[in-house]
This record gives structure tokens, C-alpha cells and sequence, in this order.
């Protein structure tokens, strides 16, 4: 942004002026110190005609909100990251919950069946299965603490140490975060973005630098058009002759002669570059819209998965596996029945937590697209004396 602040700044301004001066009328072998000679002073001005002045700061204007869009851009990709590093850090939590859960119930199941077995009334076999079992339990809690580390790890490298520090200390409520609890509007039947979404695309970054760039590549073709305007430059010369106290004014004008360089490549590489931004610009416009579109798809397919798995699955496997557990207390389930609805129960809340991290995360995609700024107004030319 500073680059393209600078660049505006240069591109307002005129052309400098030349000064020279001379002095003449002296043979060779006469030295020109102590005599008096013809005394020559000069000044030329160029004159840019056709606005190249207006339009290169037209031109420098929309690099500056290019570079601006695109910083918006950046940081967008950076909210990006860091809400699926938080959505990460939150299925590891759950995930932790939830192996802990399976583990205390296959602890409690594995001191049932030490001690059938140690009255007769279960199998070594039996007694094995429920004690290895319980053993990988305790390896899937040690294993969901592992990736709690790598996920805070993530974190680490996307906020300072005092942001980092707090997110430790306490739980992040995710569903709360903005965007995330509200609804997010699905794709219509057309398969187009609703209004809402229309007006959120209008205003992404990237469709609004991708638009900066198109005006960027107009003003320049109208610039290379423009070079064919010849520029005039004006002088005024003061001349005083040795041989008289009389001084000489004169004017001079000069333009140049387009006789092998029209400047017609140059319109040409303007015109190709013009092309391909008005390309972009429309590739730009239908790939977010699609993107949008997937994503609410995506969104909304991840809610009804994890609402029927959390709402109907989930607590018939619990339930299942509350009533083997209590029947292999009291001897009327064997250990296949006790370890089968554990295994059950622990691959629905698996499956849980992955529709709930899929739907948070096509949520917080939508969620920043649909809350791009609004930075349509043009930008403000930079003072000429710029603070450091």
C-alpha cells in the first residue's frame, strides 16, 4: 500500500523543468577567464497534453485500492486459517471428552469382567477382549491430548503471546463466535446466491481488486492512446552579446515528429491487457459465486447429518450402551454385546463431531464472505509531503 501510495504520489506530478547555461563567442587560443563572452541562460519546460497527468493518477488511484483490496484479501485468508484452527482445537476437545467418556465406561466393563472371571463366570478370552479394549480406550485419550497440543500449536503461530494466553486458560464456545450461530443462507433452487449473498459478492475483496484492476488496465490503455498527443516544450532564452550591453529574448517551442514509433504496440499490450482483466473480473465474479453456493450446500447438508446422527444415532447408542453395560453387570449380556455398542457409541460421537467441524467450517467460510467490507469509495490522493 505505502509502494502504491508512492507511485500515486509521483504520478501527479509534472515535469521538471531544465535550466542551462552558456557561454560563448571565444576563439581557442584566447582563454575565457577575465574576458567578457556571449552569456547564455535558457529554460525549457515540457508540456504534457492528451490528460496523461489525469490519467496516470487515475490509473495510481486504482493500484492503491488494488493493493488495499488485497490486503483485505490476506486478512480474510488469515480469519480463515485462524477459524479452522479454533474449530480444530474444539473438536479436540470434544474428541477428548468423548474418548474419556468411552474409556471410563470400558474401565468400569473390564473390573466387571475381572471379577466374572475370577468367580467362573466368565472366559479368559472373554475377560482379554474387555482389558484390550479398554487399553486402546486409553490410547485413544492419550492420542485426542496429542492433537489438543498440535491444534494449540496452530494457534500459536496466528495470535500473540497474550491472545494465545488467554485462549489457553479458558474454553471457546465456538457456536457463539460471529456468523457461526446464525443461519446461513443455502443456495436457491437455480443454484444462484440469494440477494443478500449477491450484495456480499459485490463487495469481496477479491471481486472489487480484480474490478480495480480492470480500471487500472483502462486508464492505461487511454495513456498509451494518449501518448500519440505530441507534448510541446516551451523555452525562454536570455542572451547578451559580448559586443553589446543590449540583452536577447527569445521562445522556442518543441514537439516530436511521430515518423517510426506511433505507439501502436504499445495500445496494442494496453488493449490484450484490458482483455485479460475483463476476463478475470468475470472468471473472479462466477468462481466466488460458486464457491458461495458449495459452501451453503455444504452447510446446510452438514447441519442435517449432525442433527439426525447427534438427535436420533447418539442417544440410541447410548442408550444401548448403557443397558449392555448394566446387563454385563448383572451377567445377562455377554462381552461381544458390552464391547460391540461401546464401539458403536464411540463411532457416533465420531461421526458427530465431524458433521459438527464440517458445518462450522463451511459456516465461517460463508460467514466472511457474506461480512466483506465495503471499500467501493475511491481512494484519497496522498498529500506532497507525505509523514514518514
Amino acid at each position: 500500500i505505502e509502494a502504491s501510495r508512492a507511485d500515486l504520489q509521483r504520478a501527479v506530478l509534472h515535469p521538471n523543468p531544465t535550466v542551462s547555461l552558456a557561454d560563448s563567442g571565444w576563439k581557442g587560443s584566447q582563454s575565457p577567464i577575465g574576458r567578457a563572452g556571449d552569456l547564455i541562460a535558457r529554460i525549457d519546460q515540457p508540456i504534457e497534453r492528451g490528460e496523461k497527468r489525469l490519467l496516470r493518477e487515475r490509473q495510481g488511484a486504482a493500484a492503491l485500492q488494488v493493493a488495499q483490496f488485497d490486503l483485505l484479501h490476506w486478512q480474510r485468508q488469515i480469519l480463515t486459517r485462524l477459524a479452522g484452527a479454533l474449530i480444530d482445537l474444539d473438536t479436540t476437545r470434544r474428541r477428548l471428552a468423548a474418548a474419556q467418556e468411552i474409556a471410563a465406561a470400558l474401565e468400569r466393563a473390564d473390573t466387571i469382567a475381572r471379577r466374572r472371571l475370577g468367580a467362573g463366570d466368565l472366559s479368559e478370552v472373554g475377560a482379554g477382549r474387555v482389558a484390550t479394549d479398554a487399553i486402546r480406550a486409553r490410547n485413544d485419550v492419550s492420542v485426542a491430548r496429542g492433537d489438543i497440543f498440535e491444534a494449540l500449536q496452530a494457534l500459536r503461530v496466528l495470535l500473540e503471546p497474550r491472545a494465545f494466553e488467554a485462549l489457553q486458560a479458558r474454553e471457546i464456545d465456538i457456536d457463539s463466535l460471529p456468523g457461526l450461530a446464525a443461519p446461513v443462507a443455502a443456495a436457491a433452487t437455480d443454484g444462484m446466491p440469494d440477494s443478500r449473498a449477491a450484495d456480499a459478492l459485490s463487495r469481496s475483496p477479491e471481486l472489487a481488486g480484480a474490478r480495480q484492476r480492470e480500471e487500472a488496465a483502462r486508464a492505461a490503455l487511454a495513456l498509451a492512446t494518449a501518448q500519440r498527443t505530441r507534448d510541446v516544450t516551451v523555452g525562454v532564452q536570455l542572451e547578451r552579446p559580448s559586443y553589446s550591453n543590449v540583452a536577447v529574448l527569445g521562445v522556442f517551442a518543441s514537439f516530436p515528429l511521430h515518423v517510426f514509433n506511433d505507439f501502436s504496440a504499445d495500445i496494442r499490450r494496453a488493449s490484450s491487457d484490458l482483455q485479460s482483466a475483463r476476463l478475470e473480473t468475470e472468471r473472479l465474479t462466477v468462481q466466488l459465486a460458486t464457491e458461495r453456493s458449495r459452501l451453503a450446500q455444504a452447510f446446510a447438508n452438514a447441519r442435517e447429518r449432525e442433527e439426525r446422527l447427534r438427535d436420533q444415532a447418539l442417544p440410541a447408542a447410548q442408550r444401548n450402551a448403557q443397558t449392555a453395560e448394566y446387563a454385563f453387570q448383572r451377567g445377562a449380556a455377554s462381552v461381544l454385546e458390552v464391547l460391540d455398542a461401546q464401539r458403536t457409541l464411540r463411532g457416533i460421537q465420531i461421526e458427530v463431531l465431524a458433521a459438527r467441524a464440517d458445518r462450522l467450517r463451511a459456516a465461517s467460510s460463508v460467514a466472511l464472505i457474506d461480512l466483506a467490507p465495503d471499500r467501493s469509495q475511491p481512494a484519497a490522493a496522498p498529500s506532497p509531503e507525505p509523514k514518514p
